[in-house]
């Protein structure tokens, strides 16, 4: 057998094992470069920090920690009037 017989199965097998990587770089590129996972359940996670509150997949103010959004509260006036010590 020559030698230029011996060096083509090592050549194809090398460019065939470089095909494989570049496929794979291919493949998980997106994932490699954003650094997202591949669970399609952590793409709906969201952290919220004090004093935001998660609602769904975002997150509120909550600034008196009642674990109601701040937006949803409304602010109650009394319907009781006191002026000059008669209340009505």
């Amino acid at each position: 057998m020559n030698k230029r017989a011996q060096t083509i199965p090592i050549i194809i097998s090398i460019m065939g094992i470089i095909f494989i990587f570049f496929l794979l770089f291919i493949m998980f590129k997106p994932l490699i470069f954003t650094g997202n996972s591949l669970k399609e359940e952590d793409k709906d996670k969201v952290t919220c920090n004090s004093p935001y509150i998660k609602v769904g997949t975002s997150c509120c103010l909550d600034q008196n920690s009642n674990k109601i959004c701040d937006s949803d509260e409304t602010l109650t006036q009394s319907s009781e009037y006191c002026g000059d010590g008669i209340c009505q």
